[in-house]
């Protein structure tokens, strides 16, 4: 995948939101393989963390605005934004 191959070179501290629905049953092995992709993609950035966003879409900042700016405005009062923020792994 060529989207894997540059994320080693991102240099400031990202913050990966994605979509699980557990909702629905049949989507089991897609959240199974959702969930692999995005730890593997977070390895791969120097300074990421992970934050789930629970029976959702892919519209996450659309369907949880109040939930998302809580959590970005806790990662920057944290310093997790700053320049030598260290990886925290996935929450």
């Amino acid at each position: 995948m060529a989207v894997m191959a540059v994320l080693s070179e991102i240099q400031n501290p990202v913050v990966i939101m994605p979509a699980r629905d557990t909702r629905d049953a049949a989507r089991s092995q897609y959240n199974s393989q959702k969930k692999e992709r995005v730890s593997e993609a977070s390895k791969l950035i120097r300074t990421c963390k992970i934050m789930w966003v629970e029976n959702s879409s892919h519209s996450v900042i659309l369907e949880h605005p109040e939930m998302i700016t809580t959590a970005l405005q806790t990662d920057v009062d944290a310093g997790f934004f700053e320049p030598d923020a260290k990886t925290e792994g996935s929450a």
